[in-house]
């Protein structure tokens, strides 16, 4: 009887187990469907950009981001971005202009979505002669992406906003002197270099310890780090994405192995993709203090333990099958 009620208890548990599993993978990835949007207001010649996150979002360890917006217009010569006031806790404001599209990125090391709204500040748009010029501006659909604190990568499925023309350089596609800007440096990174970039994240993961190294540095690396692995897990990464990450991680690993005794096992520096390391596994070491684990690499924890929650239920089943026999 002892043995039977036991069997019973270890039953419930695992059913238990099976169910709060299949809650959390639920739970965990709601957001990779969650909606958000970016709006762009015209101020003068000026346009100012704000966030919005769903609920779930804030107050959730969101503390890296990335939005790309088009930039269009005959004079367009370049694309700035003004940040807004952050706190210190924000350690990266970057922004990059090309082929007409400008990328803004942002990391810090507490929550940058206190509430569902987040001023990011205003893109200014010049000439050739470094004047404030009027362009067509637009939030790229599904170009909004966060990283929170144990590095899981989520696209926010924002539309394209509405096209907001600051009034002084309208853009008429039917119009043969006042062409479309250039189409976006679309370029893919061979898997090759996704590769080999991979390996050089998992070798830094591995290697660098928040202990030996200068809290300045490590938020600058844990920055640099957040950002590579948002673009290894992005699709729409190009070419060029991927090369200014690593370029940025170099130089950040670079000034903290200067904090380290001289020996072997340093991280090697990515090579072009043309001679290629053995494919890499996947990153699994899902510690906050490293930041490894993508969202994919999450989902198949997950599975897993569903998938091992129900054999042992299996087994259970069977051996009170066989007693009654």
């Amino acid at each position: 009887m002892r043995k039977l009620n036991l069997k019973k208890s270890v039953l419930r548990i695992f059913t238990c187990v099976f169910l709060f599993a299949a809650a959390f993978s639920t739970a965990a990835f709601a957001a990779d469907s969650s909606d958000a949007s970016v709006s762009l207001e015209a101020k003068e010649k000026q346009i100012e950009v704000i966030l919005h996150v769903p609920e779930e979002y804030v107050m959730a360890d969101v503390q890296t981001l990335s939005v790309k917006f088009s930039v269009g217009g005959t004079a367009v010569d370049s694309a700035d971005f003004e940040f807004a006031s952050f706190d210190q806790n924000v350690v990266v404001k970057e922004y990059r202009f090309s082929n007409g599209v400008l990328t803004v990125y942002v990391s810090g090391r507490t929550d940058l979505f206190t509430k569902g709204e987040l001023a990011l500040g205003k893109i200014v748009v010049k000439d050739s002669e470094g004047k404030e010029i009027g362009a067509e501006v637009q939030a790229l659909e599904n170009g909004f992406k966060v990283v929170n604190g144990e590095s899981v990568t989520c696209n926010l499925n924002n539309a394209a906003s509405d096209k907001v023309n600051t009034g002084s350089q309208p853009t008429d596609p039917e119009n043969p002197d006042n062409p479309d800007p250039e189409e976006p440096d679309s370029e893919e990174p061979s898997l090759e270099y996704k590769q080999e970039v991979q390996r050089f994240y998992e070798e830094c993961l591995a290697y660098y310890k928040q202990e030996n190294h200068s809290e300045e540095n490590w938020e600058r690396y844990q920055a640099a780090m957040n950002r590579v692995n948002m673009l290894i897990s992005d699709p729409d990464a190009t070419k060029a994405d991927l090369e200014n990450a690593v370029k940025e991680l170099l130089e950040i690993t670079t000034v903290m192995n200067k904090e380290l005794p001289d020996g072997e096992g340093k991280p090697v520096p990515p090579n072009s993709g043309e001679d290629s390391h053995e494919e890499t596994k996947p990153v699994l070491d899902n510690k906050k203090e490293n930041a490894a684990v993508t969202g994919d690499q999450a989902k198949i924890a997950v599975v897993g333990i569903v998938l091992l929650s129900a054999a042992i239920i299996i087994v259970v089943v069977v051996m009170k099958k066989a007693k009654r026999k």
